[in-house]
């Protein structure tokens, strides 16, 4: 049995190699039949010895960013031109009324009283004393020194000096009543001299509503005593405000 066996085995083979070689042959026929078919019956053989193709892979740099532009030059701030002090000239006559002020009057003509120490000033020539102007009495009436809720820098200061003058005016006559009054033991010039010094006070406080350093200008020209007052006042009422009663001409 097992030489059968082989024997069957070695026919089977033969069978094989045969049946292979007349493959073979009948593919080489065809190729010589068909050469064109060559091409394809490559591409299905393996190569060897041929590396598979690598795929290149290009990286690319990114182009760079584009600089930003400056930042424009900020626009040039505009010249403000101080136009000063308008020339004063009287442009009208008022004839006092009984109760008239120079407070009142400012307000009533310039539309705003707080700046009545500059209509003071420019009649002082004529009243030695603001408080005192009688029925029938002319006070001249100027074009204002400017609009009161925007004074330019040399109005404002024209404003100050307007409020220190009229301050040592007040204050003259407060010392001088006040001096009197204690030679003499009379008590009606010792309460008027009291009254006088304390309006020069309330005068400089109201004077910073102008300007806030308007005390520390002027620290030269008023008396310390007084400083010292303005300023306890500013630390208890703080700093007059600009528009209170101010009048829309």
């Amino acid at each position: 049995m097992a030489a059968d066996d082989i024997r069957v085995g070695k026919r089977n083979i033969l069978i094989i190699i045969a049946i292979l070689a007349i493959f073979n042959i009948a593919c080489l026929l065809v190729l010589i039949a068909f050469p064109s078919l060559l091409p394809s019956v490559a591409n299905w053989l393996p190569r060897r010895g041929a590396p598979d193709p690598v795929e290149r892979v290009v990286i690319t740099q990114p182009e760079p960013a584009p600089e930003p532009e400056p930042d424009p030059e900020p626009a040039p701030e505009p010249v403000i031109v101080d136009p000063g002090v308008p020339e004063r000239r009287v442009v009208e006559t008022h004839t006092v009324r009984r109760g008239d002020t120079f407070y009142e009057l400012a307000g009533e003509y310039w539309g705003y009283p707080k700046v009545w120490p500059d209509l003071y000033i420019l009649n002082r020539d004529a009243y030695h004393d603001p408080d005192y102007i009688s029925p029938g009495d002319q006070i001249s009436i100027y074009n204002p020194i400017g609009n009161p809720a925007a004074l330019t820098p040399s109005q404002t200061e024209a404003m100050l000096k307007a409020h220190v003058d009229t301050y040592k005016v007040y204050r003259s006559l407060g010392d001088h009543s006040l001096e009197r009054g204690l030679q003499s033991g009379n008590q009606w010039l010792i309460q008027r001299g009291r009254v006088r010094i304390n309006k020069a006070h309330w005068l400089l406080y109201s004077g910073t509503r102008f300007d806030r350093g308007f005390l520390d200008a002027y620290a030269d020209q008023i008396d310390e005593r007084d400083l010292r007052v303005v300023r306890g006042y500013l630390q208890r009422f703080g700093h007059p405000e600009l528009n209170d009663e101010l009048i829309a001409k």
